[in-house]
C-alpha cells in the first residue's frame, strides 16, 4: 500500500493535471467562441455578398430591358425616318411637277396676253385707219 506521502504527491500531481486540463478546456472554449464569432461574421459577409450579387443582377436585368426598349424605339424611329424620307421624295417630285406645270401655264398666259395685246393693238390700228380714212366718214 502506498504511503500517505505518495498518495499526497499523486493527488497533487493529479490536481495539477486536472487544473491544466481545465485550463486547456477553457482555452479551447475561448478558441471555439472566437471561431464561432468569425464563422458568423463570414456567414454574414457571404449573405451580404449574395444580396449584393442579387441586387446587381436585378439592376443588370433592368438595364438590359431598358437597353432593349431603347433599341426597339431606335428601330421604330428609323422606320419612321425612312417612311418620311420616302414621303418627302414623293412630295419633292410633286413640287417639281407643279413647278413645271406652273411654268408652262405662265408661258401660255404670257403668250395669250401677248396675243390679246397684239389683237388690241391691231384693232386700235384698224379703228384708227377707219376713223381717218375718207370711206369711214
Amino acid at each position: 500500500m502506498p504511503s500517505a506521502t505518495a498518495i499526497a504527491a499523486e493527488t497533487t500531481t493529479a490536481q495539477q493535471g486536472n487544473d491544466a486540463l481545465k485550463q486547456q478546456v477553457g482555452d479551447l472554449r475561448a478558441t471555439l467562441a472566437s471561431l464561432t464569432a468569425e464563422h458568423e461574421q463570414a456567414a454574414k459577409a457571404v449573405a451580404d455578398a449574395n444580396a449584393e450579387r442579387d441586387r446587381i443582377a436585378a439592376e443588370t436585368a433592368t438595364a438590359q430591358q431598358s437597353g432593349d426598349a431603347l433599341k426597339q424605339q431606335v428601330a421604330q424611329l428609323s422606320d419612321q425616318i425612312a417612311g418620311r424620307k420616302t414621303e418627302q421624295a414623293g412630295l419633292d417630285k410633286e413640287v417639281d411637277y407643279l413647278q413645271a406645270t406652273l411654268a408652262g401655264l405662265t408661258a401660255e398666259h404670257e403668250q395669250a396676253a401677248k396675243t390679246v395685246g397684239d389683237g388690241n393693238a391691231e384693232r386700235d390700228r384698224i379703228a384708227a385707219e377707219n376713223h381717218h380714212s375718207p370711206a369711214g366718214q
